[in-house]
């Protein structure tokens, strides 16, 4: 993987950008009014419709009142949205791996698309905290929002680190979210050994940008197994390229790894 992969396979671990012009999908768009006074029922039925209609389910999450965010059968469309837009998001990770254009992909998701996503994680994820019908939704599309589930999402995170159809950025994203379940004090003992081998692991794993997260989440298991490894890798690791600038050998991992050693040892 060239330095260029690197980077993009580290954009990929954020909301996916806005898209070009694209049909909007077969609702009549919704005026800025009636959206303020849109029933549960019909924002329900807004919300399940088409996860690629701007003037549908972005409408809803960005303008409706938040309060409307609490009715369970909003929640249960949340969900569904959550779930379809994880979809999405994970079929152009898949596609980046592979090596492919995800260009025409991205085509079809609708105008203004990364920008809802920020609004639907504003303003209607929070409804869905501590809803276990949800867990995987949250694990998989809005991790904040599954600190809470502890044991829970960790053994979720674990199998989807393990799942060989996952995307690389959904794995490096479940080790994100292995480490900020511990920060957090919400894994069980048995949950956190679980854990800690999982990102250990993933420290040494074939993809960079995997052991780019990795790296910086070892801290949350102990500062001197932390400083130990983070040596191993700093001294040890082989993925480099080859800078254009002055044909000087880089190696990105170990040099991250003795940043974050550094980082590590001046904390107490």
């Amino acid at each position: 993987m060239n330095k260029t992969r690197i980077v993009g396979f580290l954009l990929a671990l954020s909301a996916l950008a806005a898209t070009p012009s694209a049909p909007v999908g077969d609702l009549t768009p919704l005026s800025r009014d009636e959206i303020l006074k849109i029933s549960p029922a019909k924002a329900a039925a807004v919300l399940r419709s088409d996860a690629r209609n701007y003037d549908g389910w972005c409408a809803v999450v960005t303008y409706a009142p938040t309060a409307l965010f609490a009715d369970e059968n909003v929640k249960s469309s949340l969900i569904a949205l959550v779930e379809r837009i994880n979809k999405i998001n994970e079929d152009w990770r898949r596609a980046y791996d592979q090596g492919e254009n995800p260009a025409g992909l991205k085509a079809q998701i609708g105008e203004g698309f990364g920008e809802c996503q920020g609004e639907l994680a504003t303003r209607a994820i929070p409804a869905l905290k501590g809803e276990k019908r949800a867990l995987r939704a949250l694990v998989e599309g809005h991790r904040d929002a599954a600190l809470d589930f502890g044991d829970e999402a960790g053994r979720l995170a674990i199998q989807e680190r393990a799942d060989p159809s996952s995307s690389q950025a959904r794995r490096a994203e479940m080790i994100d979210l292995l480490g900020r379940l511990k920060e957090k004090g919400t894994l069980s003992p048995s949950l956190q050994e679980q854990a800690e081998k999982t990102v250990f692991d993933a420290s040494s794993d074939e993809n960079a940008g995997i052991k780019s997260i990795a790296i910086r989440n070892l801290r949350h298991f102990g500062k001197e197994k932390a400083l130990k490894r983070l040596r191993e890798i700093s001294e040890t690791d082989s993925w480099s390229f080859t800078r254009k600038s002055d044909q000087k050998q880089v190696f990105p991992i170990r040099e991250e790894a003795k940043k974050e050693f550094h980082r590590l040892l001046k904390t107490k």
